[in-house]
């Protein structure tokens, strides 16, 4: 007998009324079976099987959560133990979900997001809650990033003290001295909002940006903050992502007491991340 099975012998019987009604024998050996939770194939891990039908699950997957908020989607999701016929794919990792075993789905009318058990469980994908018998969020309406003052003039959430004005002269020749004040890129081309007062100058797109977004390597929401506060932490005021400091321009940070996390925007808006951390 295995030496770890002598100094805490597994539970042999299990009654999971979450998962099934019939009470779970445990499986005595390894074997290649695939779990009904996760549809996965783990022989090292202990599975769990009905006797009375053919209900296969790991042990690790019995304390699966029913209802989950991820950062790849902006409702909540339920687990579903199966699936209508039709080509479904996870939102996560992009490849196909077998209809025939448990995910996780949106529930929202006219919404068709899916993700696979242990994809949407992972740790930089979900914050770990169980959201089961908790009251829904209340849908915050989502504040513009900008006030239209006149025809061409704004006034911006993180240059409130100026009005901008609108320039679409793209031909236009611009001194590579002046930056977009969010990206703190050069603006050599294209449409801008250049300050009334001052030198402050925004891309068109970076005057645009939400004031909260939720990204997908990260489980909290963000909120867009811009503007040096004449204080530097060079241990915790970079990005995330590139580790650049981030209180040069606009950058997203974390709102969650004790979470540092913080993106430039540039890194925000650039899809490769996305597929980097999935």
């Amino acid at each position: 007998m295995n030496i770890v099975c002598v100094d805490k012998p597994p539970v042999l019987f299990m009654d999971c009324p979450k998962w099934h009604e019939h009470t779970l024998a445990l499986f005595p050996r390894k074997a290649s079976l695939t779990c009904d939770l996760c549809a996965l194939t783990h022989s090292n891990c202990p599975f769990y099987i009905c006797p009375q039908c053919d209900f296969v699950a790991h042990h690790s997957c019995i304390s699966l959560p029913r209802v989950i908020k991820i950062s790849r989607h902006h409702h909540r999701l339920s687990y579903t133990s199966s699936f209508d016929q039709g080509d479904w794919s996870c939102g996560v990792c992009r490849r196909k979900i077998d209809n025939d075993y448990g995910s996780y789905s949106c529930k929202k009318d006219g919404c068709s997001y899916v993700a696979h058990s242990k994809c949407a469980i992972q740790k930089n994908v979900w914050d770990g809650k169980e959201l089961e018998g908790e009251p829904e969020e209340i849908e915050e309406e989502e504040l513009a990033p900008f006030v239209k003052i006149s025809d061409g003039v704004i006034q911006h959430f993180l240059h409130q003290q100026h009005y901008l004005r609108f320039d679409e002269n793209t031909c236009k020749d611009y001194s590579e001295n002046r930056q977009c004040q969010a990206c703190i890129m050069p603006i050599y081309y294209g449409n801008f909002y250049s300050c009334m007062q001052c030198e402050f100058i925004l891309h068109e797109t970076c005057a645009n940006l939400s004031r909260k977004l939720y990204h997908p390597i990260h489980p909290h929401m963000l909120t867009l903050s811009g503007g040096y506060d004449g204080v530097v932490d060079f241990l915790v005021d970079n990005c995330s992502v590139c580790s650049w400091l981030c209180k040069v321009g606009f950058f997203y940070e974390c709102g969650k007491e004790g979470c540092d996390f913080q993106l430039h925007v540039q890194c925000a808006t650039m899809e490769v991340i996305c597929i980097l951390y999935s």
